[in-house]
């Protein structure tokens, strides 16, 4: 995963950048005998809202759940079940002034 990656998916915070650090939640999603990772600001129980893919710009809300891989169908993934992996801190720099 890289910036791009999450370009453009600010997860529900309007006023991006992001000063400090926000934790996102890595998981393991399942839906019958395939997987991918996948990111979301919550902890998971399943891939709940909005089901997204990374490097695409949507995971515009705060439930939204982004699969970290490519070539996959959003819907396929919606409601499956997710085992938390653990989390990690992203910030975004602001511009440079002037």
């Amino acid at each position: 995963m890289t910036p791009d990656d999450l370009s453009g998916s600010l997860f529900g915070i309007a006023a991006a950048p992001w000063t400090e650090g926000m934790p996102l939640f890595l998981g393991l999603a399942t839906p019958g005998s395939d997987h991918a990772f996948v990111v979301s600001r919550a902890p998971f129980r399943d891939a709940g809202g909005r089901t997204c893919l990374a490097g695409t710009g949507e995971c515009d809300d705060q439930g939204s759940t982004m699969l970290v891989a490519q070539g996959l169908e959003p819907d396929d993934w919606h409601g499956a079940p997710v085992t938390n992996v653990g989390w990690f801190r992203v910030g975004v720099p602001r511009p440079p002034a002037g």
